[in-house]
């Protein structure tokens, strides 16, 4: 009905950017299911620590992880900025250099590393609340300074294990 009066809906976010339709090609769970979408998902060879102590050998192996509540939290308050969930493709990719590309390999994992360790660090000290409002002010301060015709149409960020 819309489409014939030249009408359409979309879904807009705060700036008034186009949020885009989330990929098909989105990692899934063994069971096919998407991952929620409040769940940072982290590549497959990024195991938590709770399933490094406790590995499962009655299932397949997992396609991606996620981390509790508390310690996704700790992630994203020394994260730099914001992941979306990983393709098939982007952890093709991702499997490709760490397999053929050992410099790249080599940075990319101690990144992580640095990441890992600084979110044990909130975690531990339960510092992680009081660090993940920071966060979000100076989220809000930078959109705010970027404005909303700076922003344009750009799709969204995705990135890496920046630490903040």
């Amino acid at each position: 009905m819309l489409a014939e009066a030249g009408l359409r809906l979309a879904v807009v976010d705060e700036t008034g950017r186009e949020v885009e339709p989330v990929p098909t090609q989105e990692v899934r769970d063994n069971g096919g299911r998407r991952f929620p979408a409040h769940l940072d998902v982290f590549p497959p060879d990024q195991v938590p620590s709770h399933r490094s102590s406790h590995p499962r050998y009655d299932r397949m192996p997992a396609r991606a992880w996620y981390h509790h509540r508390q310690m996704r939290d700790s992630f994203r308050a020394v994260r730099a900025v914001d992941i979306d969930h990983p393709t098939v493709v982007e952890l093709g990719q991702r499997r490709w250099v760490l397999m053929c590309r050992p410099r790249r390999a080599r940075s990319i994992r101690m990144a992580e590393r640095r990441l890992r360790a600084a979110a044990y660090l909130v975690w531990s000290t339960g510092t992680w609340a009081a660090i993940l409002r920071h966060r979000e002010d100076r989220e809000r301060a930078f959109r705010r300074s970027l404005g909303r015709s700076a922003l344009g149409s750009a799709g969204s960020i995705r990135g890496g294990p920046d630490i903040a």
